[in-house]
């Protein structure tokens, strides 16, 4: 400890004690940046208030945020191109190629714009071939999520359409088709990029084709039930 000479070298020595040791004011919170013991329960009260109408006007722009993303997304919803396929004839020919009984399917259809805005770089993605399922389909998707041909178009306008051919060759069981065993059927995807820039696929619609019963020759499309990933999901 050290000595001390006189009253006035002894004054020293303990203000530069006290100093080190017993800070003037305890602090609270961010070492005395908002409160301190020694302030009045009216500052205490107004900081407390102050912490929180911040977290209030935090939680408002958070809130406001996810105000306009949904009305936007509602707003891009009801501008958005809408698309659907119709149908329009389906052509079926019988082949023999290399000993192996061939069909060739065309289907000619017609895309839908029922939308307020161009469909751009339409295209539809689709799947034509035999299935003894009937009215379940489990797509052949190579993994995609989608059928494996595609047909592309430049753009759709609003509430217009165009002409598209579908078809496709493959091996297939005559007898089958004929006796109504086995199906042709169509798995389709429409997808489009709209005015806002977002690629958009309708949902996958599924079906086989049935001859009609009063007009041989004319086929009609059946829907399925979907078993598989659909690409909307």
């Amino acid at each position: 400890m050290a000595k001390c000479n006189h009253n006035g070298q002894c004054d020293r020595y303990a203000a530069q004690y006290e100093s080190k040791n017993f800070p003037s004011s305890w602090w609270w919170l961010w070492d005395g940046q908002i409160v301190s013991a020694s302030d009045t329960l009216a500052q205490w009260i107004m900081a407390v208030f102050t912490i929180a109408v911040a977290l209030l006007v935090w939680r408002t722009l958070i809130t406001t945020q996810q105000m306009v993303l949904e009305t936007r997304e509602i707003g891009q919803a009801q501008v958005r191109a809408h698309m659907y396929l119709e149908i329009v004839d389906v052509l079926v020919n019988a082949k023999l190629v290399g000993g192996d009984d061939h069909i060739k399917v065309c289907v000619k259809c017609k895309v839908h714009n029922t939308g307020n805005s161009p469909a751009n770089r339409m295209s539809v993605l689709y799947e034509i071939d035999q299935t003894n399922l009937g009215d379940v389909v489990a797509l052949n998707t190579g993994g995609t999520g989608l059928p494996l041909s595609q047909h592309s178009m430049a753009s759709v306008a609003p509430n217009g359409h165009v002409f598209v051919g579908l078809e496709n060759t493959f091996v297939a069981d005559l007898n089958a088709l004929s006796s109504g065993a086995a199906f042709v059927s169509l798995n389709y995807v429409i997808k489009c990029t709209d005015i806002f820039g977002i690629e958009v696929h309708e949902p996958l619609v599924a079906g086989y084709f049935k001859e009609h019963p009063a007009n041989s020759g004319k086929y009609v499309f059946a829907h399925s039930r979907v078993v598989g990933k659909n690409p909307q999901s």
